[in-house]
């Protein structure tokens, strides 16, 4: 709705504010025909709002990157939504740090990610691909001929860092048999005293009815099920996307044998020059809340601490009044960015001044002991005071 022309303008920081709250919402809640904002488009919605009568696109990127704001930019995103999700994730994280039901893994025990790449097409040019040369990237004709498609089935052994794959034309459940047959007959895996399999929710392996069959084939073998929409937790995926990358594009295959021989050559080269996954994310990590949402925090870790008592949860506060409600839910450490932040900004101002670094820290110091929270009071059930430039409520 446009402003009345007569009526006061806005100051400059009001101007500031309406400018990132535009960028900080979706186009269509200003019934804007576009699916995102450019800073071109922020400035014709403030024109024509009649917020400013004209403003430099300049202008607006500089308020923008100051709270780094990119409205233009998006990405691919999928929510959680097994209510199970915790318990199950934390089980494939424990595997990979070597543990299962809370104790080590033995020798003979090994855990074995797999899944299916589907619909690998063989693309045969209409023209031979041109090696590259001096600024000259490699030249793949555009048109093709189709020429089928298989699928590539692979069992990855998390600690071994080997391989096993198995090219098929088509997947379910006796495809996917011959897999964990090539694998479960073979050294070490034969004569293992258990070997986890770690698979996604699809139907060649579904959670209602594999264990039992995987069991059924082998005594040895025990399913272990990731949660609904978190293949990014199988290592599996990441050595398909090595393989899509250095193997499978681009795609010029003049038929499907040719695609069957390539992945398996590489599969030995891969297997010749073994290499772990370096998996750096953990348990620890998968439990540190970090938006700002207070109670949305506080209700989870209750939960969190009621499922783990001994866990330690970190969780991020924007107020001391947030830093007191998630400490008394039972937050081991809160922090607060924010508070950091503007630290960081008084030590580079004071650095600017001359101050030598003996002097900023003493100041630094002195402004960390007058923000302390010394008259909020924690619940009783915590038994904990804030620490005065500990990590109980901030970091050192």
């Amino acid at each position: 709705m446009l402003r009345d022309p007569g009526a006061p303008g806005l100051s400059p920081p009001q101007v500031v504010a309406v400018a990132k709250a535009i960028a900080c919402e979706l186009p269509a809640q200003r019934a804007q025909p576009l699916a995102r904002y450019s800073i071109a488009d922020i400035q014709r919605v403030l024109v024509a709002e009649g917020v400013v009568p004209r403003v430099s696109a300049s202008s607006i990127w500089r308020w923008l990157d100051a709270d780094a704001l990119r409205p233009w930019r998006h990405r691919s995103w999928i929510f959680p939504r097994d209510p199970a999700f915790l318990a199950k994730a934390g089980v494939v994280l424990d595997l990979y740090q070597g543990r299962w039901e809370g104790q080590p893994l033995g020798a003979r025990e090994y855990v074995v990610s797999a899944d299916e790449k589907t619909s690998i097409q063989a693309r045969g040019r209409c023209h031979p691909s041109a090696p590259p040369g001096p600024n000259q990237p490699q030249r793949v004709e555009h048109e093709y001929a189709r020429a089928g498609a298989l699928a590539y089935l692979a069992g990855w052994d998390v600690f071994g860092a080997h391989l096993i794959g198995q090219p098929v034309l088509t997947t379910g459940i006796e495809p996917f048999k011959t897999l964990v047959d090539k694998v479960m007959t073979q050294p070490p895996y034969r004569d293992a005293e258990r070997v986890f399999w770690l698979v996604d929710n699809g139907s060649s392996h579904h959670p209602a009815t594999f264990p039992a069959r995987l069991q059924g084939w082998y005594r040895n073998a025990v399913a272990v099920h990731l949660p609904i929409h978190a293949s990014w937790l199988n290592q599996i995926e990441i050595v398909f996307s090595i393989i899509q990358r250095k193997v499978l594009t681009p795609n010029d295959f003049p038929h499907l044998e040719a695609v069957a021989a390539r992945l398996t050559a590489f599969e030995d080269r891969l297997n010749a020059n073994r290499k772990p996954i370096a998996w750096k994310f953990t348990r620890a990590k998968l439990l540190a809340i970090t938006h700002y949402d207070s109670a949305a925090s506080e209700r989870t870790i209750k939960e969190l601490r009621a499922i783990c008592p001994s866990l330690k949860i970190i969780a991020r506060a924007q107020y001391p009044n947030d830093l007191v409600r998630l400490l008394n839910a039972g937050a081991s450490e809160v922090v607060m960015p924010e508070f950091e932040a503007g630290m960081e900004f008084v030590r580079w101002i004071l650095g600017h001044l001359g101050l030598s670094a003996e002097e900023m820290e003493r100041i630094i110091r002195q402004r960390r002991s007058e923000f302390r929270p010394d008259d909020f009071k924690l619940g009783e059930s915590t038994g904990r005071r804030p620490k005065k430039n500990g990590s109980a409520w901030l970091p050192p």
